[in-house]
C-alpha cells in the first residue's frame, strides 16, 4: 500500500484506476482494450471504443507507463547492449539453425539496423525533367 501512495504522489494527475489499467496492460501483454475493460468493467452501450485510447494518451498515464517499463527493464537487467546482443545472435545465427527461421533472422536484421541507425529513409524524387530529342535527319 505504501508504494501505491508514493506512486500516486509522484503522478498527481493519475487516478488509481489509470494506474491499475497500465499495470494490467503490461501484465496482459500490452492489450489496452482488454486492460481497460478488466479495470473499468464492461463497456456501456453509449461508450465509444476510443475511450481506452484517450485515457492511455494522457501525459500522466504515459509518464507512469514509462516509469513502470523502466522499473521492469532494470529489474530484468535489460539494457540497450543486451538487446542489441540478442538481436545480433538471432540475425547472425548459423544457416540451418533450428531455433530461428529465415524470417526471424530478417526481422532481427531489420530491427538491429534501425536500432543502430543503419537504415536510410526511403525518399521519392518527384522532380520532372523535360528532355527533347531532335532528329538530326529531319533538318536535311
Amino acid at each position: 500500500m505504501r508504494s501505491e501512495v508514493i506512486t500516486l504522489a509522484r503522478h498527481p494527475g493519475i487516478t488509481e484506476k489509470n494506474r491499475l489499467m497500465i499495470d494490467e496492460y503490461i501484465a496482459n501483454g500490452y492489450n489496452l482494450v482488454q486492460a481497460y475493460f478488466k479495470i473499468y468493467g464492461e463497456k456501456p452501450e453509449n461508450m465509444k471504443v476510443s475511450y481506452p485510447y484517450r485515457v492511455f494518451k494522457k501525459p500522466e498515464v504515459q509518464e507512469y507507463l514509462q516509469e513502470r517499463r523502466k522499473e521492469i527493464y532494470e529489474a530484468q537487467q535489460i539494457d540497450a547492449e543486451r538487446v542489441t546482443s540478442e538481436l545480433a545472435s538471432i540475425a547472425f545465427a548459423p544457416k540451418g539453425d533450428k531455433d530461428y527461421t529465415a524470417n526471424n533472422k530478417v526481422q532481427a536484421l531489420n530491427v538491429l539496423s534501425r536500432v543502430l541507425g543503419m537504415q536510410v529513409a526511403k525518399t521519392e524524387n518527384k522532380d520532372v525533367i523535360e528532355v527533347s530529342i531532335e532528329d538530326e535527319n529531319q533538318n536535311t
